[in-house]
Formats: structure tokens, sequence, C-alpha cells
């Protein structure tokens, strides 16, 4: 990037001790100055082929965040590039393919958003999707293919069953670790990870409100509906940051369950809510360079 760049190496021995770490710096010439852009992919599957695996609201939830983070994303209009991959087009190839395209396309000014809105299983100790066409993409696939994406802030948010897996790792808050996996990606890269639920816990769809309409996973409800639309997320200055924007959706989703709205009206939702309940978990690295803002 033009500017300063600082690039940090360390190692373990075979005593899985730490080293120091060793930084080096250098200046980007000033000719590869470029305005920053911001990636979004939402994903959302209602109609599987199998039909027994039907969901309800996994469409709203990704056709929602899209529009959502289109017109709040603080970045101008032609620098917003939105991509949706709805029921049939959310197949295992379609998902895999617009990963990699992300690799391809964003820049390390870049600011990257993907939302997936689906079923979520635990398989072999892993977290694994399920695309619309019933396949397979473990968190070690989506290490992989979020491996090479060179943006400056990346978000990965999962409204899904058990979708905690994918941040199980030992000690991941102290830094660190000697180890493979998408929470130990995320400290290198300093990314997001919004995930719905633990890994024991089912992630749930909203019904409605009183008597109206909402129909969202409680995790996307909490982050859109009410963190950004409504505001209720906290701001600094005028800004929303996407710490505390995540942060508020961490601490108001488990009060969704049989509970209220923030104006007080009963919330219904879909399935055996009140038997699982549902707490999110999040990474992120609390370094102020690794805060990215979601609306000015």
């Amino acid at each position: 990037m033009a500017g300063d760049n600082v690039l940090t190496a360390y190692a373990f021995n075979a005593d899985n001790v730490k080293s120091v770490d060793a930084v080096a710096r250098m200046g980007g010439d000033r000719s590869l100055a470029r305005a920053p852009q911001a990636h979004v992919l939402c994903i959302g599957i209602n109609a599987y082929r199998d039909a027994t695996h039907a969901l309800k609201f996994a469409v709203a939830d990704a056709t929602d965040t899209a529009d959502a983070l289109r017109g709040s994303l603080p970045f101008a209009p032609d620098a917003i590039q939105v991509r949706t991959l709805l029921d049939a087009g959310a197949t295992r190839e379609g998902i895999l393919k617009a990963l990699e395209a992300l690799a391809v396309e964003s820049q390390p000014e870049d600011t990257v958003v993907i939302l997936y809105s689906g079923h979520g299983v635990l398989e072999g100790g892993r977290f694994v999707l399920i695309p619309q066409d019933m396949g397979r993409i473990s968190d070690a696939d989506l290490e992989r293919l979020l491996l090479p994406v060179q943006a400056r802030h990346v978000a990965l948010i999962l409204d899904a069953c058990h979708s905690g897996q994918a941040l199980a790792s030992d000690d991941w808050r102290r830094g660190p670790l000697n180890a493979r996996g998408l929470v130990q990606l995320a400290w290198e890269k300093g990314m997001d990870l919004l995930a719905a639920s633990q890994s024991a816990q089912t992630a749930q769809e909203t019904w409605q409100i009183g008597d109206r309409p909402i129909g969202h996973g409680l995790l996307t409800f909490a982050l859109i509906e009410e963190g950004l639309k409504a505001g209720q997320a906290p701001r600094r200055g005028n800004t929303l940051w996407a710490r505390d924007w995540m942060q508020y959706a961490v601490g108001r989703v488990p009060g969704l369950l049989g509970g209220t709205d923030l104006r007080g009206r009963d919330l219904k939702v879909t399935g055996n809510e009140r038997q699982s309940g549902q707490i999110p978990v999040l990474f992120h690295r609390r370094e102020p360079d690794t805060d990215w803002p979601v609306h000015n």
C-alpha cells in the first residue's frame, strides 16, 4: 500500500514457546495510492434441495443485510460492490467461486463483509456450512478460501446453528497460537468472526413482534433491524464502529429469546428456543487499527 507498511513474523519452537516478534517497515510509493472499496457477499438459503431442511427467513437475512450495508458503509456508491447468493445460486460450487473471487477482487485498502444465513452442523469436531445442494463447506475450507483475501478489514458473520464451533480453539483469547484454524487466521488478519450461537446451540429465526411480521434470524435481526437501522448499537461520536455493532448483537440476542423487543412488545420466535438458548460468539482483535466504520 501507499504509505507505511508493517511486516511482522514470529515462530514457535519444539516446546511450543513463541518467539518475540520480528518487525520490519517499508514505505509504499505514492503511485500505489488507491481509493478503498467495500466488497459485500451475502448468502441466504431457504429452499434446500432436500425440502425437509427448508428455512423461512435466511433469504431475507441476506437481502436485507446487503441492502442495509450498501446504504450505510462510508464509501462512494460506486466503490461498494454487493453480491447476493440466494437459494439455487448458493450451491457449494457457487459459494466457493464467490469466495475465491473475493481473493482476486479485494485489495489491501479494502473492506470485505461476508454473511452466511443457512444451515450449519457439527461434523468430526468441525463446523460445516450446508449449501443449497446439500454439499459441505467446512471451517477448514473457509480458512483456505479466506487466507488469500488481502483486504485491510474482513468480517465473517455466520447466522447458523452450531456456528460457534468455527471459533473453537484452546486459549484463543491469549493471542497467537501454534495451530491452524479460522480463529488463528482471524488473529493474523485482524478479522472479525461473529457466530450466531455456541457450538452446542441452534440459531433461531424471528417470526413476529406482537402482530407485526419480522422474518429474520435473531442475529441478523439484532445486527440489521435494531443495531443498524434503528440505531440501537452504540455510536462513538456519529460513527458506528464494527466492534460496537457486533458486540451489541452479542448482548442483544439472548434477551430476544422469549422476551420483548426494545419497545417492550412481545417477541415470538420459531423453533424450540426455550430449550436451548442462544448466545452469539465474537472474535475481534482490540487494536484500534482493526476496527472499521459501518456507518458515519
